[in-house]
């Protein structure tokens, strides 16, 4: 009985894990950021940021999203979700790769 929880209970674990995205869901985040850039482009940065949440939503490892979404909050003046977003695309861009500094 014991063995069939714990098989249960792996299975179970193994189906939530986060796992890396597939190419359908990168084009589709790609999809969501591109359309994102052209709303904020247009001035239309809530449609904007919604699109970029979307997009990270999709592919939570997506550091050019929050890249994205950071400027539009700091457009917005919302410095403190922008600063958290810049963290955040550093944290995922961690191997050393230059990111775009922002200062505020």
């Amino acid at each position: 009985m014991k063995r069939l929880i714990f098989m249960a209970l792996a299975v179970f674990i193994a189906t939530c894990a986060p796992h890396p995205p597939t190419e359908t869901e990168k084009n589709l985040a790609q999809a969501y950021l591109n359309q994102g850039r052209i709303y904020a482009v247009n001035g239309q940065h809530d449609k904007a940021i919604s699109d970029c949440s979307t997009a990270i939503e999709i592919n939570p490892r997506y550091a050019e999203a929050y890249l994205n979404q950071e400027r539009i909050y700091a457009v917005k003046g919302h410095y403190d979700r922008a600063i958290a977003d810049y963290n955040k695309a550093i944290e995922i861009n961690f191997s050393g790769t230059a990111l775009p500094m922002t200062r505020y």
